[in-house]
């Protein structure tokens, strides 16, 4: 639950509580999640890419991505230039989308995961 109260920027809106995770990934919606420590994926950007929903970051916020993300940003400012100029990076977009869609059923299907679990704690070769 968000406390403080913000005045949001132009074209950004603060829903407040979600009950239900499903309802913020509407059609389009787009993550943005510059990182700037290192500390391997982060969570939100696995649920973004579960919801089919791009994620637009810095290098860092994709750390420990095995495939090469095309919206990973050396810098902040290089990840400035594209957002103000998103309607023209629709194709990128939708590569992005499939990418991150596509690592996450590998990755973290809850079938990989019992098995990587399993492996860990010694229940499976």
């Amino acid at each position: 639950r968000m406390a403080r109260k913000k005045s949001p920027p132009d074209g950004v809106t603060f829903m407040g509580f979600a009950p239900d995770i499903a309802k913020i990934y509407d059609p389009g919606a787009i993550l943005l999640s510059p990182a700037f420590l290192a500390g391997g994926i982060k969570t939100k950007i696995l649920e973004s890419f579960s919801f089919g929903a791009p994620v637009i970051g810095t290098s860092l916020s994709f750390e420990g991505l095995d495939a090469k993300y095309p919206l990973a940003f050396e810098t902040v400012e290089e990840m400035e230039v594209f957002i103000m100029n998103i309607g023209a990076h629709q194709t990128v977009l939708h590569s992005a989308q499939q990418i991150g869609n596509a690592f996450v059923r590998r990755h973290c299907a809850p079938a990989v995961f019992e098995t990587c679990w399993d492996r860990i704690v010694g229940m499976r070769p």
